[in-house]
């Protein structure tokens, strides 16, 4: 199993960070790697909510299938997959003097057959450590923009 650990400061309230991180209509806004987030179930948010998620890593393609397991607004938000990518990852939000810090947590086995002696346990540690930061980076550049897009799961009045 290989195991990340990242986390980033993003100056916005844990409220509006856990609120965007938790609408999967947002995920390819600041998701590097992903090209496809679909829902599988009706309910599309909080625990028992399923999404296929499909894309690249370093040009090998991956697909999965995310189940939440836990969600606790503002707090945290877990997710497994049994398919494609085994994983077990969650989102952590606490909140800070400046804004939130937002910590991604993961678990991830290793791909058996061909792709997993090809991608190799360290390399496919390092970009999966890459695709984290990079989207840790763009959940901090989008919410922390002057005059940020409103999130998909937020109404305007």
């Amino acid at each position: 199993m290989l195991r990340i650990r990242e986390s980033i400061d993003v100056g916005a309230p844990v409220e509006t960070v856990f609120e965007f991180v938790a609408d999967f209509r947002n995920a390819l806004q600041w998701m590097h790697g992903f090209h496809r987030f679909e829902p599988l179930t009706k309910q599309t948010s909080g625990k028992g909510a399923k999404v296929r998620a499909a894309g690249r890593l370093a040009g090998f393609p991956v697909a999965t299938e995310l189940e939440i397991v836990e969600f606790v607004p503002n707090r945290r938000l877990v997710s497994v997959s049994d398919s494609g990518l085994r994983s077990s990852s969650a989102w952590l939000f606490e909140p800070t003097a400046q804004g939130t810090r937002v910590s991604f947590v993961a678990s991830y086995e290793v791909p058996r057959g061909i792709i997993g002696r090809v991608l190799g346990t360290v390399w496919l540690h390092r970009q999966l450590v890459d695709y984290t930061w990079k989207s840790l980076r763009n959940l901090k550049r989008i919410l922390e923009a002057p005059h940020p897009q409103q999130p998909q799961g937020r109404s305007s009045r």
